[in-house]
């Protein structure tokens, strides 16, 4: 704090002390006095903020909070208070603001970093927390609170061995702390090391007795064990401690389908639905056993009831928009699912998983355009989703855009260098396409090795040596080819294809007329460059009319 009047310090004093107490209405009273001993005080200002605040005043605390932050934008520790208790308000994006400025007035500040990790994480961008408290553990290793906040966020991230690895050593110098103990438990069970963190559920209860949380996580490890009455028992104890936490229905929920009472979970899920619109983690699980069951319809109405009790002058919720279209999807209603995907992104832009299900709908539907848009947005969510990357290679393909195709399924060999359909799909743009033969060839192989008897590959492998003249090649894998496609199409147009190459026209006429009946690919057969030499044959017109 700087340097002022006595008098205003000890009134300022007395009222941070009141308010650290949670005593806002004795510390307005305080802050009127320094308000006429310095008006503009930057301190009494702050102050004045927080105590607004503390009694739920939010817009006028805020207004005081930013206007003391910018009006002392070179106060360091002005701009640090500032963006906390601005945080605390739910004010983030103002708080990151005010705190990017105090760090650019001293970037190692060990306040100000602990605060701007603290405003990540409640934009949930914990991976750059992650960043900043490993730097700050870095110079600070004796900070055992952003120890444990890093632990956390680690947890958070899926790290588990890493958040154990910091969790550890804290418990020897904090044995009853209940965070530390809650984390660990949490990093084991994640880890699947379910019987350890049963026997951290029991030393959490002897430290906080039995809490929801604590119910709910012994409740999810009985569940994890196959003990699933004794999980079911632990559940419904949570929810009877706190009936209106829609976690407590979800877990209930997938208990009940271990248990295979389907309706329950329908219901349970429904519930956590009802408790919590937003609740996407839910969604599936709703459609998935609505649909096993046959309670589609019912699991509808109720959704549909959800969106009407949130009443006309409320947007509609996007979770539950998307529940619907998912819902709708099981019932194989497209497109009134579709409409209803496309309202919830539209209201949400961010929910990666409605993005998913949309690029689902609209490959259903055939829509090209709309799958590129759709994987696109929902590949921020899921980056390394093969299912994505396919339809969106595949769309593109369909369009004739071949480069962007080709550079989706080298992404998708990226993930997972041993699937065969990427192979494929681009063998199959290289052939009919883009004419490149002998990259069609290579990409054959490769599905070859990976799926030997892919008939269709070993099809088109004869056919890029055809087109690339390998005659010799070509006929001796004809002579190999798959028993089940003797007599087939594929049988009858590349020994054809090879007779007309070799100037035997006579053997190749009586291919073709072996040719099975009622194949669309005649017509576009017979345009194929492979036959030139049959063209100039009286019985190729002849033959060529009579398919068509």
């Amino acid at each position: 704090m700087s340097q002022f009047d006595p008098d205003i310090e000890e009134i300022l004093s007395q009222a941070e002390a009141l308010l650290q107490d949670k005593r806002p209405i004795e510390a307005l009273s305080l802050l009127d006095r320094a308000g006429k001993l310095a008006p503009r005080h930057a301190w009494a200002t702050l102050y004045r903020g927080v105590a607004l605040g503390q009694l739920d005043k939010v817009d006028e605390a805020v207004e005081l909070l930013l206007s003391a932050a910018d009006q002392h934008a070179d106060d360091l520790d002005i701009q640090i208070d500032a963006a906390w208790h601005l945080a605390l308000l739910d004010f983030p994006q103002d708080a990151l603001v005010t705190i990017e400025r105090a760090l650019k007035l001293d970037k190692h500040d060990a306040g100000a970093i602990a605060v701007y990790a603290e405003i990540l994480e409640r934009l949930n961008r914990i991976e750059e927390a992650v960043q900043v408290r490993e730097d700050l553990l870095l110079h600070h290793p004796e900070d055992e609170e952003n120890r444990l906040l890093l632990a956390m966020d680690l947890c958070d991230c899926g790290r588990y061995a890493d958040a154990l690895n910091l969790a550890n050593p804290l418990i020897k110098t904090n044995p009853q702390d209940a965070d530390i103990v809650r984390l660990q438990g949490a990093c084991l069970s994640y880890q699947g090391n379910h019987e350890a963190a049963a026997e951290l559920w029991e030393k959490l209860e002897a430290l906080e007795g039995q809490t929801q949380n604590m119910l709910h996580n012994r409740a999810c490890t009985f569940d994890a064990l196959q003990q699933y009455e004794d999980a079911l028992y632990t559940i419904n104890l949570a929810i009877a401690r706190e009936p209106d936490e829609a976690i407590n229905y979800f877990t209930r929920g997938m208990i009940n389908e271990h248990l295979e009472k389907q309706d329950k979970a329908v219901n349970d899920y429904l519930k956590a639905l009802q408790y919590d619109h937003d609740f996407i983690d839910t969604v599936v699980n709703l459609a998935e056993v609505a649909q096993w069951c046959g309670l589609v319809p019912y699991a509808l109405e109720c959704v549909d009831e959800m969106l009407i009790d949130k009443g006309e002058d409320e947007p509609p919720c996007a979770v539950l928009l998307y529940a619907r279209g998912l819902l709708l999807l099981q019932i194989n209603e497209i497109a009134d699912a579709r409409v209803a995907i496309e309202a919830a992104v539209q209201r949400e832009p961010e929910i990666g998983i409605a993005w998913h299900t949309l690029s689902i709908v609209y490959q259903m539907e055939e829509n090209d355009e709309g799958v590129i848009i759709a994987t696109e947005r929902a590949l921020r969510s899921f980056p390394d989703d093969s299912e994505l990357l396919l339809f969106r290679g595949t769309a593109f393909s369909n369009l004739g855009k071949f480069a962007e195709a080709l550079d989706c399924f080298d992404q998708l060999l990226t993930l997972n260098p041993n699937d065969a359909n990427p192979y494929m799909q681009m063998a199959q743009i290289f052939l009919y396409h883009l004419h490149r033969y002998a990259d069609a060839r290579a990409m054959l192989r490769e599905t070859l090795r990976i799926m030997p008897k892919h008939r269709d590959a070993y099809a088109e492998l004869i056919l890029c040596h055809l087109r690339l003249g390998e005659l010799d090649t070509a006929g001796k894998l004809i002579k190999k080819i798959h028993p089940s496609v003797k007599g087939q199409y594929w049988d009858c147009f590349l020994n054809a294809a090879l007779c007309a190459q070799r100037g035997k026209i006579d053997a190749a006429f009586e291919h073709l007329d072996r040719t099975p009946a009622g194949h669309n690919e005649i017509p576009g057969m017979l345009m194929d460059p492979l036959f030139q030499p049959l063209t100039h044959d009286e019985r190729f017109a002849e033959w060529s009319d009579d398919e068509v």
